[in-house]
């Protein structure tokens, strides 16, 4: 009998486990982490009237502001505007069929569906007088069906037609017999498709008071429907008759809708809210808990595991399942930056937090520890009971208690402690209790000091951390700058990074210490990333080969061999046989998982550099200090997102604008830009999708690109291509398909099959008249270059004859009157005031010299301005001192050729040279630039440069700049120039000239 009753509970307990498990799969703020998108993150508005998920992968949503796409990353708003083929942007419900058609109800006209597909749609208005469609239905073969208040439409690809049902007894037996087919009810009768037609199967439900409702077979019952009408959902089972099973009541009124998770649990959508079926019952549906007064108007459970609920004016919220679940300010702590944890023998837990005391975890609640009845509130990185059941305390010296919650001794240094700050407490197998501090390690009986180590006994620095016994009974010990081994008190150093020479600092700053079941020591540090060492021999891991933080401040193995890892910036996961492959060179790459505040924690951030400082309980669940409470990881409830993203090309770019057709695209050979942008479907953590591409034909190497989701390319050369993009998941599953796309570059005319075949036949065409007409061409060649030669010959020596001319009428003369006045200097150097006077006057004509030769080098002409005309001397100029000069040089030159006289040419030419050498000697700039633009009238040209600058009325300013010529061959071409400068804050010299017509 006492047996019978046992396995009696036992069943009741099971079956109350499933129940409380079954239920805890209903959405809620406390078991799920929930995310909130609004207007500002891309919703059209905050009014959700549906939300479905397409086959494709997509989210849909019904709004009042357009048709929504969702990717889990962008939304995209379908309206009147970017899609005309629309007859409404105000949705009130929307069903998607198996084809990814989306078939749309718009809320102002109640005879009119829409069906959009592929950025196309086409709307039907049913017959008049038929009151507006009420729902969608898709049969087993794949047919649309659409049924109002009194008739059934089927879609026929092109158009609704009306159907009449059939009411043949052989054909209603049949038809209720089966196990497949769709259920409707018009007035009270219900219908099924059966065989690609509607079967009246029974006149006047029981029980049915509404001339319509919603009718859909049981989820886990076979010939089992459920029929959702008013106020009530009504139980059928169909066994060649209809036989009324259960009657639940809703909690509202106004019966649309009933939608189905992947857990079976089933929620009733109505006017006035939703109600979920918990056991026997549907109750108010109330994620935001009972207080909330957020109104709840439709829900998807999708692909993923995620639940996306819409609302009436707050948004869009996400629901995921938290596997991180916190103990923070809502149990009972008063200060959520967490420090030492442990457990003790009685089961209790202790957190310590950062200055605030220590406090016990107990039935759900924190509460501050009765320690403190003996022992100062402060901050204690370290809380450590040994196996004598003695509590250890390490604050700013060690507190010891024979057992919890007892009297302490404080060991200050009449007990031989004169360190500060203990950071960890250990017990060594032989019973001593070790304690490291800021000053060393302490190791004692119990009641007095045994022996200290310090960097004098061979420490690499004496801020201690983290201890680790060996089976041997070595001792392992990291300290803020080093790893050491001590076995009978001889400290032994472990390099972990090679050593330059100086003992102070130069190793990695130790955190935690893991030794796995195949004897190999796993090393975190803080910053310097993650050691192997194995062997004897050390393997560095970090983020460079895949290891998701540099800093691993704890290290907790799980019984599928997978290290969890504490870090700064989130909880992150690796297996400890990938590490292993990496550093024996059989994979290249770590494949990190992490964790954050998605998936429940308060903040990603973990605290560390201290002992104890996680807790493993015995289902392999651990707990983390973190700067925002403890973090509670139940690792049997992580949840692999093995969906490997849906990979769609958005849209192609190009110089002249976005292309329609994002399938095959063919560019022209000068085609200077080409922009594709891509997207990947993943609602869980979007950005974690991680991307690669290549454009094969190209470079058939994958670009990795992170969650980067364009492509850019300039300038490809002729051919034909093919763009390929592949994307993992957040967990890192990789959808290898991707998408694709085909991209063909037309070569220039004279690069096609075509044009070699017309020059083939020239040039075979060509040979006897190029034979012939060879010695006469060479002829007339030699006397065209004796002709050349000879003007080529008279330009040189007028050229020479006028410079020489210039040398001697103006600046001979000017040397030979500087002669002539230092004559007179050297006989007047007795009288000052003449001697001044005759020294200005060869000041002059030096200036004045300078000036003639001045003149003389600017009316040398450039090669470029001859051969290639303005722009092209003017582009080689900047392009010249962009190359050569460290000056950060940029320009832009519209063509100015034929603007401008081809005598004057050189006068603006010389502008521009006289301004841009004025920067380069005298600027000492670090970013400088030339704009030259051309309208219908006229040329405007802007040089500037952010360099010293200078004062514009300072003497000799403008001569000694250029400015002066700049000035003069401006007015030559009847235009204007303005400089403004301002004293370390550059120059900007603006030119405008008229076009000569």
């Amino acid at each position: 009998m006492r047996q019978l009753s046992v396995f009696l509970l036992s069943i009741l307990l099971i079956q109350g486990l499933s129940q409380i498990s079954l239920f805890s799969q209903i959405p809620n703020s406390e078991d799920y982490v929930v995310t909130h998108f609004g207007m500002e993150d891309g919703l059209p508005q905050n009014s959700i009237n549906a939300i479905e998920q397409s086959n494709d992968g997509y989210i849909w949503i019904a709004t009042f502001s357009g048709l929504v796409r969702f990717d889990g990353k962008n939304f995209k708003t379908f309206n009147l505007i970017n899609t005309p083929c629309l007859i409404s942007d105000e949705f009130y419900d929307l069903f998607i069929s198996s084809d990814n058609s989306i078939w749309l109800l718009p809320s102002t006209m109640n005879t009119i569906v829409t069906r959009f597909k592929d950025g196309k749609c086409k709307s039907f208005k049913i017959a008049d007088g038929i009151q507006g469609p009420l729902n969608f239905i898709e049969s087993n073969d794949g047919s649309m069906w659409i049924n109002t208040f009194d008739k059934s439409f089927k879609f026929n690809g092109d158009d609704l037609e009306s159907v009449l049902p059939t009411a043949e007894g052989e054909i209603i037996k049949s038809a209720l017999n089966s196990s497949d087919g769709s259920w409707y009810s018009l007035n009270k009768n219900l219908y099924r498709i059966f065989n690609g037609s509607p079967v009246l199967v029974y006149n006047n439900i029981p029980n049915e008071s509404s001339a319509h409702s919603y009718v859909r077979n049981h989820p886990t019952k076979d010939r089992t429907i459920l029929v959702g009408t008013q106020n009530k959902i009504i139980e059928y089972e169909h066994e060649g008759n209809l036989t009324q099973k259960e009657i639940y009541l809703l909690p509202y009124n106004h019966f649309l809708d009933l939608e189905v998770d992947d857990f079976n649990n089933q929620y009733a959508i109505t006017a006035e809210g939703i109600a979920v079926k918990e056991e026997n019952n549907f109750v108010p549906f109330e994620p935001f808990g009972k207080q909330s007064n957020i109104r709840i108007k439709s829900i998807l459970h999708d692909n993923e595991g995620n639940y996306w609920i819409g609302t009436d004016g707050d948004g869009l919220f996400r629901f995921r399942k938290k596997f991180i679940s916190m103990i923070d300010k809502k149990v009972g702590l008063d200060n959520e930056k967490m420090l030492s944890i442990t457990r003790i023998d009685n089961g209790k837990m202790l957190f310590s937090t950062n200055c605030t005391g220590i406090y016990e975890w107990e039935n759900g609640q924190a509460t501050l520890s009765k320690v403190h009845d003996y022992l100062p509130i402060g901050c204690y990185w370290s809380v450590f009971q040994d196996s004598r059941g003695r509590m250890w305390f390490g604050s700013g010296e060690p507190y010891m208690a024979n057992e919890y919650g007892k009297p302490v001794t404080k060991f200050g240094l009449e007990q031989g402690f004169d360190g500060y700050a203990v950071f960890a407490i250990t017990e060594h197998s032989n019973g001593y209790v070790w304690v490291a501090s800021s000053q060393g390690i302490y190791i004692y009986d119990g009641t007095k000091l045994i022996r200290k180590v310090t960097e004098a006994d061979g420490l690499y620095y004496s801020d201690s951390r983290v201890m680790f016994e060996d089976d041997d009974g070595t001792m392992w010990v990291g300290t803020n700058g080093g790893l050491h081994t001590i076995k009978d008190y001889k400290v032994s150093r472990i390099p972990l990074v090679d050593e330059s020479g100086s003992e102070f600092m130069d190793q990695p700053n130790i955190r935690t210490i893991h030794k796995d079941i195949d004897g190999i020591y796993w090393i975190g540090t803080y910053g310097d990333g993650l050691f192997r060492i194995k062997n004897e021999e050390v393997f560095r891991f970090t983020t460079e080969q895949g290891l998701f933080d540099n800093t691993s401040s704890h290290i907790i193995e799980d019984d599928e061999g997978n290290f969890w890892m504490g870090s700064n910036r989130g909880i992150h996961r690796v297996s400890r046989e990938n590490l292993n492959k990496v550093a024996d060179g059989e994979q290249d790459e770590i494949v990190s998982y992490s964790y954050g505040s998605v998936d429940g924690m308060n903040s990603p951030e973990t605290n560390g550099g201290f002992q104890p400082s996680y807790i493993v309980e015995e289902n392999g669940d651990f707990l983390l200090p973190t700067v925002a409470g403890v973090a509670k990881v139940s690792i049997k409830e992580v949840e692999v997102n093995k969906v490997p993203p849906p990979i769609y090309i958005e849209s192609v770019r190009t110089s002249e604008g976005e292309l329609k057709e994002n399938k095959n695209i063919q560019l022209s050979h000068n085609e200077a830009f080409l922009e594709i942008q891509y997207s990947a479907i993943n609602f869980t953590n979007p950005d974690k999708v991680k991307f690669r591409y290549r454009l094969e034909g190209l470079n058939d190497n994958w670009i990795e690109v992170g969650n980067r989701r364009e492509a850019l390319y300039s300038k490809i050369p002729p051919g034909e291509y093919k763009f390929r993009v592949i994307a993992s998941n957040n967990d890192g599953f990789w959808n290898d398909e991707g998408a694709s796309l085909d991209v063909i570059v037309t070569p220039p005319f004279w690069n096609t099959a075509w044009f070699y075949s017309i020059i083939c036949l020239l040039v075979i065409g060509g040979v006897g008249l190029f034979y012939y007409r060879r010695v006469e061409n060479l002829t007339s060649e030699n006397e065209r270059q004796k002709r050349f030669t000879e003007q080529l010959i008279e330009s040189q020596e007028s050229e020479r004859r006028r410079i020489a001319s210039e040398l001697h009428d103006g600046l001979g003369q000017q040397i030979l009157v500087i002669k002539n006045r230092l004559e007179l200097a050297k006989k007047k150097s007795g009288n000052k005031i003449e001697l001044e006077g005759e020294l200005d006057e060869i000041m002059q004509s030096a200036v004045i010299s300078i000036s003639e030769v001045r003149s003389i080098s600017h009316g040398l002409r450039p090669v470029h301005l001859e051969k290639f005309g303005l722009t092209e001397a003017i582009e080689n100029l900047c392009a010249e001192l962009q190359d050569t000069i460290s000056i950060e040089w940029s320009y832009h030159i519209d063509d100015v050729d034929g603007a401008i006289h081809e005598n004057k040419e050189i006068h603006f030419y010389r502008v521009i040279q006289e301004g841009v050498k004025n920067i380069i000697k005298h600027s000492s700039a670090e970013e400088a630039s030339v704009l030259i633009k051309r309208t219908e009238n006229t040329i405007s040209v802007t040089i500037w440069d952010d360099g010293k600058g200078f004062d514009l009325k300072a003497n000799g300013i403008s001569e000694g700049l250029g400015f002066l010529g700049m000035r003069e061959r401006i007015q030559s071409l009847g235009g204007n120039i303005d400089i403004q400068s301002v004293t370390r804050k550059g120059t900007t010299i603006k030119i405008e000239i008229p076009i000569d017509e």
